[in-house]
């Protein structure tokens, strides 16, 4: 590695393990492929057409968005565990740089967008959520996580008194709970369930937490037994989507929707999840350049899934051109959306590690006077 970037990179970065910094990468990709693909200006939007390979494929990948979600709800339980101290200020590490990009946009949209802000009231939704970015929901993740931290350290000590086997009971009985309602909600009426963000991001919490304080009892899980598990939650998305999808064209029942497969407290989900973040807690190497890049993939959610940047590259603005790839063959769609993926985590990571450097450098100009 660049010995002039190792210098740049704190001990405390560069010494952590890596097994689940790279999860964390890992998980980030999942979750721009899941917003791309809910997002993006895809030409069957605005087509009765049947299903086509490609939007099939995309059905897919949203999923692998929510597994991304509990994977990081995860990694924060698991090193909740270990935690001696609430550290409070972490809130402001989370809000500053929340605020730091919605200005940033809301500036940008001012000078190249100007259609797209409106500050008579009521506001529209884009200005809504880059003037108020927490309290609108313009990022739910940042306001479930802001939530959630509230809740850790009482969260921790009621985990602290249970013995493991409560703890296992806990978990089977909060994740019955989930999934009886979701099926129910989604499959036999037209609406959504009623089990929101918060419980869900507890629910991993505590999985994360008991992957860390159980690991010796859970090392009779081999590797490959936690692959095959983790592979078949991949298999009931593609099978379940495919069969819903039937049922739907073929038996014309429409009330079931692909909310019971993609939902964070599905059980696919749950089966594709929790074992990898088991894999990879096992993985003890430490690499600065992985660590780096983990550090950076909270800069790369509020990039690419603000509303400014999702109108101006796949939305209205439509710089990746969607619209047209959506016609595409199969493997040069895989191709293009792979390619496209990829171009929006590094842009993003780019904006993020100058944002980064920007505060770091202006900090010391602050010190200097």
């Amino acid at each position: 590695m660049n010995t002039k970037i190792s210098k740049n990179l704190s001990p405390r970065i560069s010494q952590r393990q890596s097994g689940l910094e790279l999860l964390r990468i890992i998980a980030m990709i999942m979750i721009v492929a899941s917003h791309l693909s809910q997002r993006g200006n895809w030409s069957w939007l605005a087509s009765s057409e049947p299903l086509t390979t490609n939007q099939f494929i995309m059905n897919i990948v949203i999923c692998f968005g929510q597994v991304g979600v509990a994977i990081f709800f995860s990694i924060t339980g698991y090193f909740l565990y270990n935690s001696k101290k609430h550290n409070w200020k972490r809130i402001l590490k989370i809000t500053r740089p929340t605020w730091f990009y919605s200005l940033s946009f809301l500036v940008f949209a001012l000078i190249f967008c100007p259609s797209l802000i409106q500050f008579s009231i009521p506001f529209n939704q884009t200005t809504a959520h880059l003037l108020f970015p927490i309290t609108t929901n313009a990022y739910w993740f940042i306001s479930a996580y802001i939530s959630l931290y509230l809740l850790l350290p009482y969260l921790k000590i009621w985990l602290d008194s249970l013995d493991d086997k409560k703890l296992f009971k806990l978990i089977l009985i909060i994740a019955g709970i989930f999934i009886i309602p979701n099926i129910l909600s989604y499959s036999l009426a037209d609406m959504s369930s009623f089990i929101f963000a918060i419980p869900s991001a507890i629910f991993y919490t505590i999985v994360g937490y008991v992957i860390h304080r159980c690991k010796n009892k859970l090392i009779r899980l081999q590797n490959i037994k936690l692959l095959f598990i983790s592979l078949s939650g991949v298999s009931i998305f593609i099978i379940s989507s495919l069969l819903i999808y039937l049922a739907a064209t073929r038996l014309s029942y429409a009330n079931i929707n692909n909310n019971i497969l993609i939902d964070t407290m599905s059980l696919p989900c749950m089966l594709t999840s929790i074992p990898l973040v088991i894999l990879f807690s096992r993985l003890k190497f430490v690499n600065r350049f992985i660590n780096y890049l983990a550090g950076l993939v909270f800069g790369i959610y509020l990039v690419h899934s603000n509303g400014v940047f999702i109108n101006l590259f796949w939305r209205e603005h439509d710089i990746l051109h969607t619209a047209t790839a959506s016609n595409y063959s199969p493997i040069h769609f895989i191709f293009y959306f792979s390619l496209t993926v990829l171009i929006i985590f590094c842009l993003s990571a780019v904006i993020e590690a100058l944002r980064k450097l920007l505060t770091k450098a202006i900090s010391k100009l602050l010190l200097f006077f």
